[in-house]
């Protein structure tokens, strides 16, 4: 680096700036190879992703239904007898099938679409609220 030190002040500023520009220049490179490998994998992932969810989720169902009640299974001699359930099958049933809905209701505000639904009705009713000429 002897040739820098006999640079002008001038020469040396242009070539601290050069290579500025240069690294510059190379990050916005790597920033756009980022990106297009961060939405090149995030693509890949959506499109296996949901369907493993629900591969899972049906599993789950199959194996839960499958289980054998807590009568069926055989008692030892030395055991309590089980308590009465707080809650008969079809009560159950109705609870889950509430639970279930709110929780999809919950998903569906909480997604772009009903956000965007709730967005027009929130528009309709303030035209419709405004006095016609």
């Amino acid at each position: 680096m002897a040739a820098g030190t006999d640079l002008s002040l001038d020469a040396q500023v242009e070539l601290v700036e050069k290579r500025m520009a240069l690294r510059r220049a190379r990050i916005v490179a790597e920033l756009v190879d980022v990106r297009t490998e961060a939405s090149r994998v995030t693509a890949r992932a959506t499109r296996y992703l949901p369907l493993a969810g629900a591969a899972a989720a049906l599993v789950v169902g199959f194996v839960m239904a499958r289980k054998r009640p807590a009568a069926a299974v055989v008692r030892g001699t030395r055991m309590a007898p089980s308590p009465a359930p707080v809650a008969t099958p079809v009560a159950r049933g109705l609870l889950a099938t509430a639970v279930a809905l709110a929780a999809g209701s919950l998903r569906f505000a909480t997604s772009a679409e009903g956000r965007m639904l709730w967005q027009a009705f929130k528009a309709a009713r303030a035209r419709a609220q405004r006095p016609s000429p």
